[in-house]
């Protein structure tokens, strides 16, 4: 596999000998060849040299030595025209093999040299003869000059000398990228395993899961770019949800509404869509829960779509979404684009909002840019986005649609599948019931979940959104230190730290984006220096992470939830400005 800078390089190196021609595709084809695991035996040697030795060429950092190795490779030329034989004409193939036919034979049955010219003239002979003629012949007669000799060649005829052999390998792609496509994608997607991959997914959602309830969105007219006339659909929707929305029956037109999976599956013909919500009313989640179930269809039946679930907060600023799909999926980068191309794959962009927006940092232009190019080059693949609203809609005719908090049925679903306590299912249906305020309060399954488990724990019912979360920690926390006993857990201290880490990392980054280790650890150091006492921070970190206050994820660091770490930002602030 290529690395991305190669291929820019390659593209604005040999453009303009190949004018006519979609050079990035051919550039695209020749990666995924290379990457290839489908070769005959005798072929096998190109994916295991030529990568590195391209890779090698163009890299800044390499010394003399490795580029002169890498271009000595790359002048091999035969290997790769033989490789296009075989995919394009088998036949052919198989006879040139038998009868040993030379390098010319081949060059003209792919009709790169379709009027048979003699390629073993100077240079300058085939000047304006067109079709990359001029490139070929060079890179045909330099196909058998040692690394010795490159040795010699100065800066510009080096380079020259390279030009010649990609042109050469992307006109001749070029002249048969259908059947190479064809036999590219006739290949990848039969051979690329992501049994684990589905397993994992199944195996860490499955429990969460079982907690989950489907979640309403309703489509926002008033953020796009035309008007859709919809019927609305009463499926799923609760007693109370249909009496409430009789007036809005009677209106002339009506966005697209329904739980999300149906939304997606029946309604979403753009297979595009955004999903808008604030903090807590279970956007990511409801990824997670698509994303299982989208695993378990996958074990049923293997042509069923591969869900790939993107934490845009915690992807590293160093490598592309591509890549990071490639990576979920433990496939190459060409395999994983196969899957793009396919549509074979359903896209799932958790949290536009969480990506890191620091100082003179160029990573969110660059990530907004990398999502409007996956909808835009592959639009097979449904797409799913999720973001807050004051975050604005960035994504030109994709469909927004608004998560609608938990209504009364709802409420009390939820309540029933996240206790199994009688008297807590008791206590908060006859509080919910009788205050208006507090049921206004829990219709987000964040905060439902946290009143559920401060009344499991405590018996009482705190009444704001903030006593909520500052119950819910505090119970959390004290519930280490006194009900299982971890006398080295000092619940002041946690606080002290979770009040610094967030502080520190929102002001940073203005939103709830990975932390590296170093940055948690930092953090936690410059509190203890603040507040004056000591404790083992890799214990700490550890502690907070098992109680499910901040998560570990790709070697990165964030709170569990946004609400966590603006709770403790704002109790941070308040100490810093003296309140």
């Amino acid at each position: 596999m290529l690395k991305q800078e190669t291929k820019s390089e390659i593209l604005m190196e040999v453009s303009a000998y190949m004018q006519g021609i979609d050079v990035a595709e051919c550039i695209e084809l020749l990666d995924r060849l290379l990457a290839s695991t489908q070769l005959p035996p005798e072929l096998r040697g190109i994916s295991q040299r030529y990568p590195q030795a391209i890779d090698m060429i163009f890299d800044k950092d390499a010394t003399h030595a490795e580029v002169i190795t890498g271009i000595a490779t790359a002048l091999r030329i035969e290997p790769i025209f033989r490789m296009i034989l075989m995919i394009s004409d088998p036949d052919e193939y198989e006879s040139v093999t038998k009868q040993k036919k030379g390098f010319a034979y081949v060059i003209r049955k792919l009709g790169v040299n379709a009027k048979n010219v003699d390629l073993d003239r100077p240079r300058e002979y085939y000047a304006g003869m067109g079709k990359c003629i001029e490139q070929i012949a060079v890179s045909y007669q330099l196909r058998n000059v040692e690394a010795h000799t490159c040795e010699l060649w100065g800066r510009r005829e080096m380079y020259e000398n390279i030009d010649c052999v990609l042109v050469s390998y992307l006109y001749a792609i070029h002249l048969k990228r259908d059947k190479i496509k064809q036999w590219l994608d006739g290949n990848s997607s039969g051979t690329i395993d992501v049994t684990e991959y589905m397993d994992e997914i199944i195996t860490y959602f499955k429990d969460k899961m079982k907690k989950f309830i489907l979640l309403n969105g309703e489509e926002n007219l008033q953020v796009v770019n035309r008007y859709v006339t919809e019927n609305i659909s009463k499926k799923n929707m609760s007693l109370d949800k249909m009496e409430n929305d009789a007036d809005e029956d009677m209106e002339e037109a009506a966005g697209r509404k329904g739980t999300i999976d149906d939304l997606r599956k029946n309604s979403v013909p753009e297979n595009q869509m955004v999903i808008w919500g604030e903090a807590g009313t279970g956007k990511s989640t409801t990824l997670e829960y698509l994303a299982y179930l989208d695993a378990v269809d996958w074990k049923k039946n293997h042509q069923n779509s591969i869900p790939v679930l993107i934490p845009l907060g915690v992807v590293s600023k160093d490598i592309s979404l591509k890549s990071y799909i490639a990576i979920k999926l433990r496939v190459s980068e060409s395999e994983a684009i196969t899957l793009l191309q396919n549509g074979q794959l359903h896209l799932f962009l958790d949290g536009v909002n969480e990506i890191p927006n620091e100082f003179s940092s160029q990573l969110r232009a660059v990530r907004l840019r990398e999502i409007k190019e996956l909808l835009e080059q592959y639009k097979d693949c449904f797409t799913i986005i999720t973001n807050r609203p004051d975050e604005g809609n960035s994504f030109k005719n994709v469909p927004v649609f608004n998560l609608i908090k938990l209504n009364n049925e709802q409420l009390i679903m939820f309540l029933q599948k996240n206790t199994e306590n009688h008297e807590t299912i008791k206590l908060i249906t006859e509080a919910i019931g009788e205050n208006e305020r507090l049921r206004s309060v829990v219709r987000t399954p964040l905060m439902f979940s946290r009143l559920i488990d401060i009344v499991d724990a405590t018996g009482e019912i705190p009444n704001s959104e903030g006593k909520i979360i500052g119950v819910f920690l505090d119970t959390l926390l004290s519930r280490e230190r006194y009900d299982k006993l971890d006398a080295n857990f000092d619940v002041k201290k946690a606080n002290y730290l979770l009040r610094s880490i967030a502080y520190n990392g929102l002001e940073n980054s203005s939103t709830n984006s990975g932390m590296t280790e170093e940055q948690v650890l930092d953090y936690m150091n410059k509190c203890m220096h603040t507040y004056c006492f000591t404790i083992d921070a890799f214990y700490m970190l550890d502690m907070l992470i098992q109680l499910g206050i901040l998560q570990k994820r790709d070697e990165l660091y964030l709170f569990a939830h946004q609400a966590y770490q603006d709770y403790y930002h704002a109790l941070e602030e308040l100490a810093v400005l003296g309140i």
